[in-house]
């Protein structure tokens, strides 16, 4: 009886440290269903790239995507701002004529135990196309000064395969139903 109320006391205080853990962050790995829908890039502050890829190898400040339940992942780009206000419906109408050439794929995360959201895009146009992002999901928002990450909002950290280092930052808001 004792080794029973000794494991049900390791397991309840492993659960207490790891909702503690959680709430010192204002993101948590993003579900495929947090991330499913329609998004629009934001600006990234400086400071918070990690610029280890040069040049940018996606330098259009005006970009939308589209990630569909189904696994395909659909872009736009515009090169001259001021970026569109589109709304979800707007969007999806004009991802209609984009070709579905990149799939993406959600690996399942663990929230308690804090691990990675990995999302993995693949082309059907380009043979061994791979990249790997580390996905987050804001939950309150930070940091004070401009711009700043809302509930709601996702973060993508492009990940090194190899070394596991973030090569490259994305922030998007979904798009509103207007």
């Amino acid at each position: 009886m004792s080794r029973l109320l000794t494991l049900l006391l390791v397991t309840t205080s492993f659960f207490f440290i790891n909702q503690a853990n959680a709430q010192e962050y204002p993101y948590h790995p993003a579900s495929k269903e947090e991330v499913v829908g329609f998004w629009q890039l934001l600006p990234i502050a400086e400071y918070r790239k990690p610029h280890e890829i040069t040049p940018d190898p996606w330098p259009s400040m005006c970009q939308w995507f589209a990630y569909y339940d189904d696994g395909t992942l659909k872009t736009i780009d515009k090169f001259r701002e001021p970026c569109d206000k589109l709304s979800d419906a707007s969007l999806g109408e004009a991802m209609k004529n984009t070709p579905a050439v990149i799939s993406w794929k959600h690996s399942a995360s663990a929230k308690l135990s804090r691990q990675p959201s990995l999302i993995s895009v693949t082309r059907s146009d380009v043979k061994n196309y791979l990249e790997l992002w580390d996905t987050l999901y804001v939950t309150e928002a930070f940091p004070k000064e401009k711009p700043e990450f809302l509930p709601g909002d996702l973060i993508l950290n492009l990940v090194d395969i190899k070394t596991g280092k973030p090569l490259y930052i994305r922030h998007l808001r979904r798009l509103s139903n207007e």
